[in-house]
């Protein structure tokens, strides 16, 4: 069986998701970047076990777990496509968390920036400069009135590049979701 590319992503809370993914797309728009939804990225890798193998790994994970919080720190930015500018997310117990997924879910790692909620993905146009072109620290000006001191999340996704490119983010499909504390893969 081949392996295939996956990411378990927490998702935000209530009414904050869709704050979130206002911005987003906000951002998407201005700045011709690809539009995704709000997440944070609890594991990703490759998995060759099959597809109902995950869900069942990723439901057992979940089993038990409470929705979590964490706090806002701050924001941050890479030169990298998909943490470009970001929501720095921190919490004295989320290191645990990441530990459990990656126990749970064999062959997953976290996100090698931490706990963090992309805002913006860098476009690979080679005509912009995206590290000159956009000022993040203006958008911090502008994005930290609406942040809360924490975000919460209560449900997570499987998802899954359909064409194995994950800078394909149109290509982005959404194989499985549960509720925090829900154990049953479908």
């Amino acid at each position: 069986m081949n392996s295939f590319p996956y990411a378990v992503w927490l998702i935000p809370s209530g009414d904050l998701c869709g704050q979130l993914g206002a911005t987003v797309g906000d951002l998407a728009v201005r700045f011709n970047a690809p539009p995704f939804g709000p997440h944070l990225t609890l594991c990703s890798g490759e998995w060759a076990a099959g597809l109902p193998a995950l869900k069942t790994a990723m439901a057992g994970f979940c089993r038990g777990l409470a929705p979590v919080w964490l706090g806002v720190e701050g924001f941050g930015h890479t030169d990298d496509f998909f943490t470009f500018f970001f929501i720095r997310l921190i919490d004295n117990n989320s290191q645990r968390l990441f530990e459990r997924a990656a126990s749970a879910i064999n062959s997953s790692r976290p996100a090698k920036v931490g706990p963090h909620i992309s805002l913006l993905y860098s476009d690979r146009s080679p005509a912009i400069n995206r590290a000159t072109a956009i000022d993040r620290a203006e958008l911090v000006q502008e994005i930290t009135p609406i942040l809360p001191a924490q975000i919460s999340f209560d449900s997570a996704q499987l998802v899954m590049p359909a064409r194995g490119d994950w800078r394909d983010v149109s290509s982005w499909e959404v194989k499985y979701s549960i509720g925090l504390n829900q154990a049953n893969a479908d």
